[in-house]
């Protein structure tokens, strides 16, 4: 028989700080609850979860304050999860007081994301978890692949009450996470279990959705300054794998006064959408730093970019073929509604199932498609499966590679529309129209 916190593949435990562990590992003070996996010691240093889930915790002393804790396993190896103090009505991703998400899932089993720290346990196995946050995407150490999983329980002092277990298949991490995941607007008020945005302030800055004259919402954004302050990230994330994807509807908006915005330009002029798959959901970040599968633009020249661009006026990457050109600028285009829905491009996004990505567009709802190609010679862009690329400046760099993708979307200063967005991937694809339900396999016990 073996003791509980030996054979956690996925988890919570609660730990100290051992005597000679610097207390900063914790990232927090040196006592809490913390994400574990591949076995832990008696009093295990693990990636302490942010100071408002402990706060939570200690708050919970009845029904009514309850936590409701999702631990989440990936496909193969890696684990993650969320928690809710509202009864699973909003969630929130586990993360370190520094923002970082922790998240193994994407990763081989045995994977040692950092092997650096000394034997603090003298046992010979190395470090297990370590909260070392210039560690990316987390601080996980050796990622557990375990297949056969069972459920298990175990109290360390006083007294804890669980309740309402529940084991699903395809989970939704909350904001409708599980997959397909769509959005179409469906309310003016935004969804702030899904998505977060920065910058809103009309009628010079719009970031929510809006009716564009039609009586179908679309999601608004516009930006009287060349500053990227307006912009649109989810809450939620998706690892790559089954080659993961996003379709997205896109048109623009060239009467801003009709809507009585005022964004200095018109759409197409410099107008884009900053996306769709992005390296992290911190809406702090610059929108055009994060984009690890999508597309940039510099004024009114749209490019591929991945990895995150250096700046905002991005000149270095591949820029898109004419034909793409030429489909994206009508999309704003409609002299007698000025509004330009019926003119939008339809996008496809496939991102390769380790890094780099593909894309396709279509000006008929999606009946057929054109793969995305450079400007000049028409090559088709797809860097699924390489690790590294050479940019037109003949630069050698990294592919986009981050295991987990968010979605995220800004213009500059154009108004651009975008609607109708839909993440599937082979196992979930996404349905046009209604999606279907996925069957879930639920298993309770009280």
């Amino acid at each position: 028989m073996s003791n509980t916190y030996e054979n956690i593949a996925a988890g919570l435990e609660y730990f100290s700080t051992p005597d000679g562990v610097p207390a900063e590992l914790n990232a927090g003070p040196g006592s809490g609850m913390g994400l574990t996996q591949n076995g832990a010691g008696p009093i295990q240093v693990s990636p302490r979860i942010e100071d408002a889930f402990q706060a939570a915790l200690v708050n919970a002393k009845s029904k009514a304050t309850a936590v409701t804790i999702r631990v989440t396993v990936g496909d193969a190896a890696g684990c993650t999860g969320s928690w809710s103090t509202d009864d699973g009505q909003t969630w929130t991703q586990f993360k370190l007081n520094d923002g970082t998400i922790l998240d193994t899932r994407g990763y081989d089993a045995g994977t040692v994301i950092d092997g650096d720290h000394p034997d603090y346990y003298g046992d010979g196995n190395g470090p297990r978890f370590f909260a070392d946050t210039e560690v990316y995407p987390n601080p996980v150490v050796v990622v557990d692949g375990t297949q056969d999983l069972h459920i298990g329980f175990h109290n360390l002092f006083g007294s804890t009450w669980i309740d309402d277990v529940v084991l699903e298949t395809n989970p939704d991490m909350g904001g409708g996470a599980g997959l397909p995941w769509t959005e179409s607007w469906d309310s003016l008020d935004l969804d702030t279990a899904k998505w977060e945005t920065a910058g809103h302030n009309p009628p010079m800055f719009h970031m929510a959705p809006i009716d564009p004259g039609d009586g179908d919402l679309a999601f608004l954004m516009g930006n009287a300054a060349l500053d990227w302050s307006t912009k649109l990230r989810s809450k939620v994330g998706w690892p790559r794998g089954e080659n993961l994807r996003c379709t997205f509807d896109l048109f623009g908006l060239d009467d801003t006064s009709r809507l009585g915005m005022d964004f200095v330009h018109t759409y197409p002029g410099a107008s884009g959408f900053h996306g769709p798959f992005h390296s992290t959901a911190d809406i702090g970040e610059n929108i055009y730093a994060t984009i690890d599968a999508g597309m940039d633009f510099w004024w009114n020249i749209i490019g591929f970019e991945e990895g995150g661009a250096a700046t905002g006026l991005q000149t270095t990457n591949f820029t898109a073929d004419d034909a793409f050109h030429a489909a994206m600028h009508p999309a704003g285009r409609d002299p007698e509604e000025a509004v330009g829905r019926d003119t939008g491009i339809k996008m496809r996004f496939w991102a390769g199932d380790v890094s780099g990505f593909f894309m396709e567009w279509s000006l008929d709802g999606g009946v057929t498609w054109t793969p995305g190609a450079t400007w000049p010679d028409s090559n088709v862009y797809d860097t699924r499966g390489q690790d590294m690329m050479t940019r037109p400046d003949d630069e050698v760099v990294p592919t986009g590679n981050a295991t987990l993708l968010y979605l995220g979307f800004s213009t500059a200063q154009g108004g651009v529309f975008i609607d109708n967005i839909c993440v599937g991937n082979d196992s979930n694809p996404c349905v046009q129209g209604t999606p279907t339900p996925n069957e879930v396999d639920h298993w309770t016990f009280y």
